[in-house]
């Protein structure tokens, strides 16, 4: 590991497990209508933008109408992405019964499936959260993120690729279950990946149909106009996307573990607990509140200090890291992620 991990006390994960149920019962019980309200508001909004960014387009004659139209147009594909499908597919609102808001049967507007992303997000990376080689939202296969991926003179070009993806990152997040890199290192064989192609191709032909041909048919004299600004909306959206993940996901210090460090397993709770983690160095006080702070430093005398804390800043501690853990992945339907 590139950091130390700040340790909790068995006593501390138990507790910190305690609060992690509490909290997200609390979410459960205040799980209701207002929840359903906020989402099918958000869609609405999303359908509204969509139909004045693609009508204020097939204006483009007109600049105002062209910046206007990308703009909404941008601001719907985000939306739909981020805020829409990224919620509903994972699960969140599959307590209503309601099949527009099914997490299985949810498809959303960019060249990754559904179900894929379902598999490379929902199971990858949040079993295997910033476990290096098996969570590969740590640099999509393509960027060199932490100290444990070996490095090779390829990376030397990271700058460059970084830019790529961000500009192209649909593109990047439909091939993420590929693991283009262990095709091309000949580690598994194209022929293993030929029900993924297919999925892709199917999807990605709609996507590539629906913007690049057929509004701009149907735009008339302003087809070019409209594709170019179709095709301008889908960077405006991949680059937020993009830097929306990768600086959620990699801030300063984010800690990442190897395969062996994880493979002794453990509770529900010191699994929570690990992609939470932020990093450890020689004088970090972690986590934080308001009314206190648990220091956890990589020296062996303070940790047996810290150890010896009293029960009551122990769970100070697991409650403040339950608090912020909960928000983050048990995050009621109206949370933003």
């Amino acid at each position: 590991m590139t950091d130390t991990v700040p340790k909790l006390t068995p006593e501390q994960l138990d507790i910190f497990g305690q609060e992690l149920d509490a909290i997200r019962q609390r979410v459960l019980d205040d799980r209701g209508e207002r929840d359903l309200d906020y989402i099918r508001r958000m869609i609405r909004i999303q359908r509204g933008l969509e139909v004045t960014g693609r009508g204020l387009l097939f204006a483009s004659c007109i600049p105002p109408a062209w910046l206007a139209g990308v703009t909404a147009l941008s601001l719907s594909k985000i939306l739909d992405n981020m805020e829409i499908g990224h919620n509903v597919m994972h699960g969140q609102y599959d307590w209503t019964g309601d099949p527009a808001l099914s997490g299985h049967g949810f498809e959303w507007d960019t060249a990754c499936p559904s179900d894929q992303w379902r598999h490379s997000h929902n199971y990858m990376h949040h079993t295997h959260t910033n476990i290096v080689g098996k969570d590969r939202d740590l640099g999509y296969g393509i960027l060199r993120m932490s100290e444990e991926q070996s490095w090779n003179p390829y990376y030397l070009g990271n700058p460059v690729y970084a830019v790529l993806l961000a500009v192209f990152f649909e593109w990047g997040v439909a091939m993420h279950d590929l693991e283009v890199e262990r095709l091309g290192s000949g580690d598994i064989a194209w022929d293993e990946k030929r029900d993924l192609l297919a999925g892709i191709w199917r999807k990605a032909s709609r996507q590539v149909l629906k913007d690049y041909v057929l509004f701009p048919i149907l735009a008339g004299p302003q087809a070019a106009l409209v594709l170019v600004g179709n095709a301008t909306a889908n960077i405006v959206r991949n680059l937020w996307t993009c830097t929306i993940i990768f600086c959620g996901h990699f801030p300063a210090g984010v800690i990442e573990f190897t395969e062996e460090e994880t493979a002794q397993g453990g509770t529900s709770a010191s699994s929570w607990a690990r992609p939470t983690s932020p990093a450890g160095s020689c004088s970090t006080s972690w986590p934080a509140t308001s009314a206190t702070r648990s220091s956890i430093t990589c020296s062996p005398t303070s940790q047996r200090t810290a150890t010896a804390r009293s029960r009551s800043r122990s769970r100070s501690s697991a409650r403040a890291l339950a608090s912020r853990t909960t928000r983050a992945r048990w995050a009621s339907s109206s949370a933003v992620w």
